[in-house]
C-alpha cells in the first residue's frame, strides 16, 4: 500500500508505520486489503487521532480493528498493556491470523507493546531480549532511544506481573507519598531563582486525570526537597512532574517527569538522571549534571485497594 511503511517482527506481527501525507487514502486502504482476506488479518491501533472504517475493514464477522489509544511519549495505563496482551494471545492462537501493529511511528508505542506480549507469549524471557528482538528488525538509522525511560519501565513492570505467579501483584494496592527529593542538580539546570514544584496526576476510575501541585519545601546548592504533610495517597497509574518557575511567575517549564504505577513501588526508590522522562536525551551533561536523581519515598495503606480486572 502506497505511503505505508511495514517492519515484519515475528511471522504473525507486523508494525505498520503510515506516511502523514498518505495518511487518508491509506487507512482506507489497509481497510480493504483486511477485509478482503476474510477475517486472517486484525488491526492493533494505539493512535489517538487516527479511526478505521470499521464497517470497511470488518469481514466475515470478525472484529478487524482494536483500538487501544495513548499519547505516543509515555506508557499506556497498566491496565490496557494486560488487556492488550490478552487480546493478542486470544487472537494469535490461530495460526493463520496476524496481528497489525498501527502507531504513528512504529518506536516508542510500538516497541513497548510489542515487548509486553513477547514476555506474555514467551518469546521473550527477559526484557533486554524482548526489546532487542523488537529493535533488531528495525532500521539501523532507528534505535531505543526512541523508547522513553517510562515505556521501558511498563514493560520492566509486565514482566515482574506475569512472573509473580506466587506472590501476584495487587493493581489496586496503594501508597502514601512522603517525601521526593530531586539530588545532584546546580545553577545552570535550575537557577537560585526559581521556584521548583512536584505535579502528581492519578486517573481516577471514572477516566478524569486529578492533580495535586506541591511546593518545594527546603532547597540547597545541589538538592529540592518536598515533605508532603498532608495524605498522598497513589494509586494505580500516576505521573510525576517537576516544573520550575520564576518567583511571582505564573509560567511553569516541564524539566523532568516520570510515569510509574503504584503497585510496583517500594518504600524508596531512586531514578537516575537516565530513568527520567525528557532529561535523559540529554546524554551529554549539557543542561542536566549526570550525577542528578529523583528518590520517592512512600508508604502503603494497608487494607486499601482498588478492584482491577
Amino acid at each position: 500500500v502506497d505511503g505505508v511503511e511495514t517492519t515484519v517482527i515475528s511471522p504473525q506481527i507486523m508494525v505498520m508505520v503510515v506516511m502523514e501525507p498518505h495518511q487518508p487514502r491509506a487507512i482506507d486502504h489497509i481497510a480493504e486489503t483486511v477485509r478482503s482476506h476474510r477475517g486472517r488479518f486484525r488491526i492493533y491501533n494505539f493512535c489517538l487521532d487516527v479511526q478505521y472504517d470499521l464497517e470497511m475493514a470488518t469481514g466475515a464477522g470478525t472484529n478487524s480493528v482494536v483500538h487501544f489509544p495513548f499519547s505516543g511519549h509515555a506508557p499506556c495505563p497498566f491496565q490496557m498493556m494486560i488487556d492488550f496482551c490478552r487480546s493478542m494471545e486470544h487472537w494469535l492462537a490461530q495460526p493463520h491470523h496476524l496481528a497489525l501493529i498501527h502507531s504513528k511511528a512504529g518506536k516508542g508505542r510500538c516497541s513497548m507493546m510489542v515487548a509486553a506480549y513477547l514476555l506474555h507469549s514467551a518469546a521473550a524471557a527477559s526484557v533486554n531480549q524482548a526489546l532487542e528482538m523488537f529493535w533488531a528488525m528495525k532500521d539501523p538509522s532507528e534505535t531505543i532511544q526512541s523508547l522513553a525511560p517510562s515505556q521501558r519501565r511498563y514493560v520492566g513492570y509486565y514482566s515482574r506481573f506475569i512472573s509473580m505467579v506466587d506472590r501476584p501483584i495487587v493493581l489496586g494496592r496503594a501508597v502514601n507519598l512522603t517525601s521526593v527529593v530531586l539530588d545532584g542538580i546546580d545553577p545552570v539546570c535550575i537557577a537560585d531563582d526559581q521556584e521548583v514544584w512536584l505535579m502528581i496526576a492519578l486517573q481516577q476510575d471514572d477516566g478524569k486525570i486529578r492533580q495535586k501541585w506541591i511546593r518545594m519545601l527546603s532547597r540547597s546548592e545541589s538538592s529540592c526537597v518536598w515533605r508532603i504533610r498532608k495524605s498522598c495517597p497513589l494509586v494505580g497509574d500516576v505521573k510525576i512532574e517537576v516544573l520550575s518557575r520564576e518567583r511571582k511567575g505564573k509560567m511553569a517549564r516541564v524539566l523532568m517527569y516520570l510515569c510509574l504505577n503504584a503497585a510496583f513501588l517500594p518504600e524508596q526508590q531512586t531514578f537516575a538522571k537516565s530513568d527520567l522522562d525528557k532529561v535523559y536525551k540529554d546524554d551529554q551533561d549539557l543542561r542536566f549534571p549526570r550525577q542528578m536523581a529523583l528518590t520517592i519515598m512512600c508508604q502503603p495503606i494497608t487494607g486499601s485497594t482498588r478492584s482491577e480486572s
